[in-house]
């Protein structure tokens, strides 16, 4: 491994008490008979998606600090050889930053057990993080039991959980497209070029003068605002898919896009024929 270091530690909570115990056996483990060395990086999570898209973290850096230096302490009187630094409030990126740099081959995540002390970041970390990465990967969820720190759940993903069940990726530099997506983006496609062809040939686009078509709603008006609509709707979409599928463009938003490009466009597109067809 680049510089040593077998293992990535990932720390949302301060590695204390029983959970640094956790810790260092899983990094014993992952190392083998080699050394039992850790690097550690400390995400600067903030506590709101709107701290995080505004990128407001410079409250969040000194409690991260703070978090990093604990946990190096407690991993070195476990006996593991560790260094790390505070990383981007986004875990996933974090991760994603730190693989640029050494070849681990685990990591390791420790976060909070309960949900009323999880954060942003946090939210479907496990699930975020084997989507995005290729080592196997080790979550340990802490909590606080007796005033000490204790693992109160360990979960697994093995090397490329997810990725091979993503989809089919076309080139190194898209993201994998799956199969509903696919078929979201070609129907979107198809069903918006024909919406703006119909809209581009409806009479009021060349019909009325600047001041009529203001005075006047009439069919066409509904034309260009359903077939601009699923036009902005599906640009979106393919944006995202591309450009966004590997921060956070999944979950719900995604799935109600992918939805909409496969069965709202094309009811928009018959929509569009029977008001043409109407008028």
């Amino acid at each position: 491994m680049a510089e040593g270091f077998p293992v990535l530690v990932v720390t949302a909570e301060a590695i204390t008490d029983d959970a640094a115990e956790a810790v260092a056996q899983e990094v014993r483990r992952a190392a083998g008979d080699g050394d039992a060395r850790a690097f550690v990086v400390a995400p600067a999570l903030v506590d709101s998606a709107l701290k995080y898209t505004m990128g407001d973290v410079d409250d969040a850096i000194p409690p991260a600090r703070e978090r990093l230096e604990r946990s190096l302490q407690a991993l070195g009187a476990a006996g593991i050889e560790a260094r790390g630094e505070v990383g981007d409030s986004d875990p996933v990126q974090a991760i994603s930053d730190e693989l640029q740099k050494f070849d681990f081959g685990r990591i390791i995540l420790v976060d909070h057990a309960d949900l009323e002390d999880s954060v942003y970041g946090e939210k479907q970390l496990l699930d975020r993080v084997r989507a995005n990465v290729s080592p196997p990967v080790t979550e340990l969820r802490v909590h606080a039991q007796n005033g000490r720190e204790q693992v109160a759940e360990r979960r697994m993903a093995p090397a490329g959980a997810q990725r091979a069940d993503e989809g089919r990726r076309f080139s190194e530099n898209f993201p994998p497209i799956r199969s509903r997506d696919g078929l979201g983006l070609l129907i979107g496609a198809f069903a918006t070029i024909a919406m703006l062809i119909l809209a581009s040939a409806c009479p009021d686009a060349t019909g009325h003068s600047a001041n009529e078509f203001r005075d006047e709603v009439g069919p066409c008006t509904w034309v260009f605002l359903i077939a601009g609509g699923f036009f902005l709707i599906n640009i979106a979409h393919v944006v995202a898919l591309i450009l966004m599928e590997s921060v956070k463009y999944r979950g719900p938003f995604e799935r109600l896009f992918s939805r909409m490009s496969i069965y709202a466009t094309p009811l928009g597109l018959l929509a569009v024929i029977a008001i043409m067809a109407i008028g």
